[in-house]
């Protein structure tokens, strides 16, 4: 594969992380190029003033090399100074923040790869995802919601039309409306609300495809909440309608189903009949 430099997606960054100034990083490979191996693989223009806010990885790493100019950078409680040919990792479970101080652009090839290392098999997170019906009184961060959310954008749909929205409920007014149509947020402080596009849904001769779709969608977010260590709820106990007329929804989205999200509290358990599995061969049968 060649890809020519011109050929690249160029991502503008304003105040990212947090910090100050316009990044430019431009993307050589995406993620599913490198079959999810990791999720940035660019050379980022990092203008003088301009930074990247302190931030923590979790599940993941990442690797700075300047590739021009100087950066400087705090690594948890230490700071360094980098310039052209310099390189240094981020570990799992650390933080970092990067700036140029300097009169001149810098360069830095980043990279963020996600560790493997005890990572659950696609069995084992299946079998450890529970319906959390008890959320802590603690905010999700906003980093690890839009990781998340990552999921269900590269979520298969039909004709590859991605014809569904997530709306994310996390104001105060946002969350009081969602507690008018549902009872089932249980203190969770962000609930999402999918809605699939009716207009935009593929359309067989008896049905679309919109449910299917936003259904693949809220799975995909639902198993990765639960890699990263944060409690779903399915939540189909709701008015659509009340839905669609409480948020001012246009004409053509249809919500599907409510997923509140978030840290489960320590004493939330599983559902008593959540282990109850029927037979396989009771749910499977060979024509």
């Amino acid at each position: 594969m060649l890809r020519r430099k011109d050929e690249q997606k160029v991502v503008v960054n304003e105040n990212m992380r947090g910090g100050n100034g316009k990044i430019a990083m431009r993307h050589f490979l995406s993620e599913k190029e490198v079959y999810g191996a990791g999720r940035i693989f660019a050379v980022s223009d990092i203008p003088p003033g301009a930074s990247i806010g302190y931030h923590a990885h979790e599940n993941e790493f990442e690797f700075y090399y300047v590739l021009s100019g100087e950066v400087t950078i705090r690594d948890d409680e230490e700071t360094y100074v980098m310039t052209a040919g310099d390189m240094m990792q981020c570990k799992n479970g650390h933080s970092h923040s990067i700036e140029n101080r300097s009169a001149e652009h810098a360069e830095v090839l980043m990279t963020v790869l996600y560790d493997q290392t005890g990572k659950k098999s696609f069995m084992e997170l299946a079998r450890a995802r529970f319906s959390v019906r008890k959320y802590a009184d603690r905010p999700l961060e906003e980093e690890k919601l839009m990781s998340i959310l990552e999921a269900a954008r590269i979520a298969p749909s039909a004709k590859n039309a991605q014809s569904y929205k997530i709306y994310v409920a996390r104001s105060k007014e946002a969350i009081e409306k969602i507690d008018l149509i549902t009872k089932m947020r249980y203190g969770a402080p962000t609930v999402l609300m999918f809605a699939a596009d009716t207009g935009g849904s593929y359309q067989y001769e008896d049905r679309n495809s919109g449910d299917q779709d936003c259904s693949i969608a809220a799975t995909h977010v639902m198993l990765e909440a639960c890699e990263q260590g944060v409690g779903t709820l399915w939540a189909d106990n709701f008015s659509p309608s009340a839905a669609k007329e409480l948020f001012g929804l246009p004409d053509s989205m249809q919500p599907v189903l409510l997923m509140p999200i978030g840290y489960a509290a320590e004493d939330a358990e599983p559902a008593p009949r959540h282990a109850e599995m029927k037979a396989l061969e009771d749910i499977v049968e060979v024509l």
